[in-house]
């Protein structure tokens, strides 16, 4: 196992074996940030937990698996969130998150390709967009309902 230490302003991407991880990390990094991608499978060795404790902010990537097929992840991503950090979930990972604090993910129909969103909340991440943006979609399940805890900033043309 590799082991090294994260820079101060470090971003860790987690990799749940989505194909994108690596273009993630490579667009925070055009973005000026330091990134390290790590697998979900090693985040619990000592080594890497401390690089993941360590970093500014945690990123989730996608995923080629449906959280009904890898609960594990669902207790990965509850440990990551109580670092009390900037956690984004992308695709996989926004559905995990959703799923560890509270919410309900559904299983659909899959979809893949260009879609648009509407930004329905302002927040800082999303800086330099329109209100309308297209985006890349690939997923099979959604997220249905929202915990409490969570709300809506953007959502696709579909309502997902």
């Amino acid at each position: 196992m590799r082991c090294f230490e994260l820079k101060s302003e470090g971003v860790v991407v987690v990799s749940f074996g989505g194909q994108y991880s690596h273009l993630i990390s490579r667009r925070l990094r055009e973005l000026g940030a330091y990134t390290e991608v790590i697998s979900c499978d090693i985040v619990f060795h000592n080594s890497i937990w401390n690089v993941i404790r360590n970093s500014k902010a945690i990123v989730l990537s996608g995923s080629p698996s449906s959280i009904y097929e890898k609960p594990e992840d669902i207790e990965v991503v509850r440990k990551i969130l109580k670092l009390n950090k900037p956690v984004l979930g992308i695709c996989y990972g926004h559905q995990l998150i959703a799923k560890a604090i509270g919410g309900h993910v559904t299983k659909g129909k899959g979809e893949y390709g260009r879609t648009l969103i509407s930004i329905v909340n302002g927040d800082e991440i999303f800086t330099g967009w329109d209100r309308t943006e297209t985006v890349w979609m690939s997923h099979r399940d959604y997220v249905s309902k929202l915990s409490s805890k969570a709300k809506v900033l953007a959502i696709s043309e579909k309502g997902y």
